[in-house]
């Protein structure tokens, strides 16, 4: 493994332009980077930089591009919020799919990799009712990303259940995220493990205990080595003790056990990108601590 990478997504720096966001993840030594192909989202720390690239100027895609001559690794996020890929309205549908080709092309014409696309619970059906649109919708735009010369990175999801209000896995159980990576099986879609998003999957009375957190950890590598070669990337933050909040914790200051996870990883010499998905208010300090924890790691031992 090589520290080239480890990236930042530009959604670490709210409240940061799109270009000011660029060049202070370039300043903090990054080799790899991740962008938003959306405007006007929103975390708990401000405004998100990101663009439609269908709205840039010829002009306006080239500079772009120039930003990131830098990078060695370039990867997208598709829009997600408001944007349905399984839904039972075909017009939302449609336009969402045209989001996620958009996505695609931008992150070829950039000269990356990758783009990170989420999957989602039909609302109001049951997942053996719309698991074959589901496989059918990801093979499509794999083809999509084929003509594209890149890949599609599935990342693992969860949702507010509203019956219960608990929170859920999408898919509904991390032997189904497996699953849907290989019945999907095309040599373009993968999965994008976010490691933070597993605790849709612990039952609530585990959660922020001991026992609740040697669980995630073991699904989060039950995961990881399911899917062995089809891992093509992964998001990094980690998990408050207090509350299991997710993207709310330096990596290595919370439960994720990233000793456990990096040994793996150096073992079968993993080659994909990692890129940090940071909320927290100390938005630069984050990244440099959470680079330098997980540099340590890859230069260890173990």
């Amino acid at each position: 493994m090589k520290t080239e990478q480890i990236g930042a997504n530009i959604a670490s720096l709210a409240g940061y332009s799109l270009y000011d966001a660029i060049k202070k993840i370039e300043e903090l030594g990054f080799k790899t980077i991740e962008l938003i192909s959306f405007e006007g989202g929103r975390h708990s720390q401000g405004d998100l930089p990101g663009f439609w690239f269908g709205k840039l100027t010829s002009n306006e895609k080239n500079k772009l591009k120039g930003a990131l001559q830098s990078f060695k690794g370039i990867t997208i996020h598709a829009p997600f919020a408001d944007a349905p890929l399984i839904t039972y309205n075909e017009f939302i549908k449609k336009e969402v799919i045209r989001q996620m080709e958009e996505s695609i092309e931008a992150v070829s014409f950039l000269g990356g990799s990758l783009v990170t696309i989420h999957p989602n619970q039909k609302r109001s059906y049951r997942q053996e009712e719309y698991w074959d649109e589901m496989v059918d919708t990801f093979r499509s735009l794999g083809d999509i990303a084929s003509q594209f010369k890149v890949k599609i990175g599935i990342e693992d999801m969860f949702y507010l259940d509203a019956k219960s209000l608990v929170v859920k896995g999408v898919p509904e159980t991390p032997d189904d995220y497996i699953r849907l990576i290989k019945e999907i099986n095309h040599r373009s879609v993968g999965a994008n493990i976010d490691v933070g998003h597993f605790f849709g999957y612990i039952e609530p009375e585990l959660r922020c205990r001991l026992q609740g957190v040697q669980k995630y950890n073991d699904i989060l590598m039950k995961v990881v080595t399911g899917l062995s070669d089809k891992v093509y990337h992964f998001h990094l933050h980690d998990m408050r003790a207090t509350d299991w909040r997710e993207h709310r914790a330096t990596v290595g200051e919370g439960i994720i056990d990233f000793e456990r996870l990096f040994r793996y990883l150096k073992e079968c010499n993993y080659s994909g990108l990692m890129t940090f998905e940071m909320e927290e208010e100390d938005k630069e300090g984050a990244l440099i601590k959470s680079k330098e924890y997980v540099e340590r790691l890859m230069r260890s031992k173990f």
